[in-house]
């Protein structure tokens, strides 16, 4: 399903946006894992979004991302 989001497998099914629904509905330009368990998802406009667990922190312009379409991550990050 290109350009519809994030899909994760659960059980038999995809679920759109893997059931978390603080995840940005837009499809990520970019996604990597890291060390610690964590998945980052980069975005266009400003966005970025960390997913550990079920738990989602979207990072934007209020917390200083100043980059246009965020189209490499590179870890280990630092947040």
């Amino acid at each position: 399903m290109l350009g519809r989001g994030v899909f994760r497998l659960q059980g038999e099914k995809w679920v759109l946006r893997g059931g978390l629904p603080e995840l940005p509905p837009a499809a990520p330009i970019a996604a990597i894992p890291d060390e610690r368990g964590n998945v980052w998802f980069g975005y266009a406009h400003n966005r970025i979004a960390r997913v550990h667990d079920s738990t989602v922190r979207v990072f934007g312009t209020g917390d200083g991302l100043d980059v246009g379409t965020v189209t490499a991550i590179s870890c280990p990050c630092p947040l």
